[in-house]
């Protein structure tokens, strides 16, 4: 018997799964299962199916009046992921993230390597201290006083 689904995201290029013990901590976090030509199919708001396209007729009945969303090209990811900056960390956060899924906290990431080109100052955590924010103003030419 196959499962019924009243949404279907089909054709997408790449399904980036976190499939196993949730949730993950520390370097875990990097660990996915990658699913190249997938579809993804729901019902009533529950997920019934991740997995490769062509075998998706075999395990789910696809409702005639289902959305069907056509993913061709792109990649889907898992939900609660949490891809926000803000424009004082504009520029590359590639070292944080390495670090974060190292396992680090935002805590362990030193907030006094504030960088700077001349144009555009990023930190690498947040709340910023007083050295940080001096060279941010310096750099927007900008003073602020009490």
């Amino acid at each position: 018997m196959r499962i019924a689904a009243d949404f279907v995201i089909e054709h997408a290029s790449l399904v980036a799964t976190c499939a196993g013990p949730a949730p993950r901590r520390g370097a875990a976090q990097g660990d996915i299962t990658p699913i190249h030509d997938a579809s993804i199919a729901a019902h009533q708001g529950v997920i019934v199916y991740v997995g490769p396209r062509d075998r998706l007729h075999a395990s789910v009945q696809i409702r005639t009046n289902a959305t069907r969303v056509d993913a061709t090209g792109c990649t889907v990811v898992p939900g609660f992921v949490d891809p926000h900056t803000h424009v004082v960390f504009a520029g590359d956060r590639r070292h944080e993230l390495q670090r974060r899924l190292a396992g680090a906290s935002y805590a362990d990431i030193p907030v006094d390597q504030a960088v700077t080109d001349g144009k555009l100052v990023t930190a690498p955590a947040w709340p910023a201290h007083a050295a940080w924010l001096a060279q941010f103003l310096v750099v927007l030419g900008t003073r602020v006083e009490a």
